[in-house]
């Protein structure tokens, strides 16, 4: 069995063990584990860390500070430590965080027209802003966060430039952090990519550790949200791959998707818009064509409801930026790990993954 089902299987079975026999909950994931080959890799996750532990809220606050998603920041931590959490501090995951941020800044000379795009690191952008930018900065490297650092950014000024700054959030799988990891980082990552998910409520489960997709047993109905939605890419009308399990079209292994694909036959939809299902403000843009989602926009709107928008081939928002229902914020494309052009469009209802289509159905095309 591989090492991702395996952790599949003993999610689920550790899930159940909690609801039913919490008192042994530790004794049961460890030898669970260690029979199944993981309990170096989960053990922690699955058995001394919870939804509500304080270790958690750790990583959700920096997350919220740093304009990034808490899961891929517990997700990069856990295989940069090893997935140790003993004595986690609210420092080590700033640092974290930090490691997985880049920043972009975009210069372009006003009397040529000629732009030149420059891309930071977090220590290396501190250090350019004093010695080469000139922006007087009093505070230490280490008491900044991501988003004061680019305050500091958006000071930079000279004559006939026009400066404009983004702020990329890498993903684990990036190259850039994917290259450097070990084999047994990347078996730890392989099996917490799958951990995480279940273990955190990050899919609809139900008390005993079943999906609660519908179609699955034993089923249920989406959860009632105050917010409209418009279907997000109006000239694709298709549907490709519904939310829920499914075989994985690249690996042919079952998989869970996370939301539902929208797309026309053959590479049709490359360049199509792609708009704002509601209003709502861009917390996160990354650019990143190797990655996973590849090119994704995440969008926070009213109800506690988020939104992404994956494989575009164009991004015409920024982190912070508001938009209304309908404004086109990208094109349609096939970047990140795709075998064809499609939108990949999900969504999350108090940071849980549900189906979208239930709430953008009635307005297909």
């Amino acid at each position: 069995m591989d090492p991702v089902t395996a952790t599949k299987l003993g999610i689920q079975a550790a899930l159940f063990v909690k609801n039913h026999w919490r008192k042994i909950i530790v004794v049961i994931c460890g030898i669970l584990f260690l029979f199944i080959g993981l309990f170096s890799s989960v053990v922690n996750i699955t058995s001394s860390v919870g939804a509500d532990d304080e270790v958690v809220e750790l990583y959700k606050d920096v997350a919220e500070e740093s304009g990034l998603y808490w899961p891929d920041l517990l997700l990069y931590h856990a295989v940069m430590v090893y997935n140790d959490f003993t004595n986690v501090t609210i420092d080590d995951v700033r640092k974290a965080a930090k490691e997985i941020v880049k920043y972009e800044l975009v210069v372009t000379n006003l009397e040529t027209d000629f732009t030149q795009i420059y891309t930071y690191r977090f220590d290396q952008f501190y250090d350019d802003l004093i010695n080469h930018w000139g922006v007087p900065i009093d505070e230490k490297k280490e008491k900044l966060t991501i988003k004061e650092l680019a305050e500091y950014g958006h000071q930079i000024t000279r004559p006939k430039y026009k400066f404009e700054l983004n702020i990329l959030y890498y993903s684990i799988t990036d190259p850039e952090i994917w290259h450097n990891l070990t084999s047994d980082q990347v078996q730890l990552y392989e099996a917490l990519s799958q951990a995480l998910p279940y273990q955190f409520g990050l899919v609809p489960m139900d008390r005993d550790g079943g999906s609660t997709i519908p179609g699955q047993p034993p089923g249920s109905r989406p959860p009632d949200i105050d917010v409209d939605f418009a279907w997000p890419a109006p000239d694709l009308t298709g549907i490709s791959s519904n939310f829920g399990e499914r075989v994985d079209p690249i690996n042919g292994k079952k998989d869970f998707h996370t939301g539902v694909d929208l797309n026309l036959p053959g590479d049709a939809d490359i360049g199509k818009d792609v708009i704002a299902s509601a209003d709502g403000v861009v917390y996160q843009v990354v650019k990143d064509a190797s990655g996973a989602c590849g090119y994704n926009i995440r969008i926070k709107h009213g109800g506690d409801v988020q939104t992404r928008y994956c494989h575009l081939s164009a991004i015409f928002v920024k982190p912070g930026q508001e938009v209304e229902q309908g404004d086109v914020i990208g094109s349609a494309g096939k970047t990140g790990r795709v075998t064809g052009a499609h939108l990949h469009f999900e969504m999350k209802y108090k940071g849980v993954l549900v189906d979208p289509l239930p709430y953008i159905i009635s307005t297909r095309p």
